[in-house]
């Protein structure tokens, strides 16, 4: 997956791109991280995570962990 891709293919923000490199460098941790923990160590809600995974075409935030923790580096 390249997050360069997304970034264009779904006019993503800079704070969009913020979380989905960090979930990216975190990848084998990303499973064990809690939602309200991905959003305060990326300083953003809950809710703007959702709205991102929705954005990029995804169910939602469960679906976004496991795409970024079978994601190699």
């Amino acid at each position: 997956m390249d997050i360069q891709q997304w970034a264009e293919k779904y006019q993503l923000s800079a704070d969009e791109l913020r979380i989905l490199e960090y979930m990216k460098r975190h990848h084998a941790n990303v499973r064990d991280t809690g939602i309200r923990d991905l959003a305060k160590a990326t300083y953003s809600s809950p809710g703007f995570i959702i709205k991102l995974a929705k954005k990029i075409g995804l169910s939602g935030y469960s679906e976004l962990v496991f795409l970024m923790a079978d994601t190699d580096t």
